[in-house]
């Protein structure tokens, strides 16, 4: 048992040297490997190289604890046989190291902050190509507003195009948080990285574009609301002008029964000119109905409706 002892104390001196001088090159490769934890500004790149800084992290500071442990673990066997002068000569060694282990927690705060940038730079990587695919479905519902603008009724025209706009704002808005992200998130100055450019160009590119769509669609639907005074008054006017029209062509398959005497003359005479005075003045009801068609930005269900209106009026 004292041979073993002996054995045991040996290898707990060997192994007590060994992990000492190791646990010293890992700390100085923790520093080392803290230093070459930088930023990357393309995504794909800055997130393979947080994988790998992880693993780095994990791989040092698993060794060095184990080495701690070790460490200790050879001192509780030392101490059995070492006088209690050297053992507290020991104990502030082993302190010292201890003290060193401070660079694990400085390490693991380098990797958090990174893997905090890589989550901002894919978040807003993600939030522009969202709003990327969006302006193209937003600019496709502008356009269809516009080509379909003639089969829509003014009131229904508005009501797309004030929906576009309030879209067009909210994202408009999720564009002013990334612009103060990017003031955040990348290097600012003249000379910027190519990959962090990128980003930015992206930026500028999208908000330029939808800030003209927005323009855009302002427009077009402040013409369209001007469409609803126009459309109003049209349809004011075809609505008075077509029940006169439908009296009118019956009373003329009525036909005029044959005066017998001058006091009939007379009668019809005043009913043919009373006829034509409310022609004329029907004539314009409808004129000026279609003249309030024609200020609209689309009118040609309008154009038809007067056409076939004005056709039977003719007759």
């Amino acid at each position: 048992d004292r041979l073993q002892l002996l054995q045991e104390t040996k290898e707990a001196w060997v192994g007590y040297a060994e992990n000492n001088e190791t646990i010293a090159a890992d700390f100085e490769n923790s520093e080392q490997e803290i230093k070459r934890i930088k930023k990357r500004f393309n995504l794909q790149s800055a997130l393979d190289d947080l994988k790998k800084r992880q693993d780095i992290y994990n791989n040092c500071t698993n060794k060095i604890n184990d080495l701690f442990s070790s460490i200790n673990t050879h001192f509780k066997c030392m101490c059995i046989t070492i006088p209690e002068d050297k053992k507290k000569i020991i104990e502030k060694e082993i302190k010292a190291v201890e003290e060193k282990l401070e660079v694990n927690g400085r390490f693991k705060e380098k990797v958090d902050k990174l893997q905090e940038f890589c989550t901002a730079l894919s978040n807003f990587d993600a939030s522009l190509k969202s709003i990327d695919s969006w302006k193209d479905d937003a600019t496709a519902e502008l356009n269809d507003i516009k080509a379909a603008s003639d089969k829509m009724v003014p009131e229904d025209r508005v009501a797309r195009t004030m929906d576009l706009q309030e879209d067009i704002a909210a994202k408009m808005a999720i564009l002013v948080e990334n612009a103060a992200t990017e003031k955040e998130l990348l290097p600012q100055g003249d000379k910027v990285p190519q990959d962090a450019q990128d980003f930015k160009d992206e930026l500028n590119r999208i908000t330029k574009y939808v800030t003209e769509l927005q323009e855009k669609t302002k427009s077009e639907c402040s013409k369209y609301s001007e469409d609803v005074k126009f459309w109003a008054e049209y349809r004011t006017g075809i609505k008075e002008f077509t029940p006169w029209l439908v009296e009118s062509e019956g009373s003329c398959t009525e036909g005029l029964a044959k005066p017998t005497n001058l006091d009939e003359v007379k009668a019809l005479n005043e009913k043919v000119g009373s006829f034509a005075k409310s022609c004329e003045n029907y004539l314009k009801v409808l004129l000026s109905a279609d003249g309030a068609a024609k200020k609209m930005t689309t009118h040609a269900e309008a154009d038809n409706e007067v056409a076939a209106l004005k056709g039977r009026f003719d007759k």
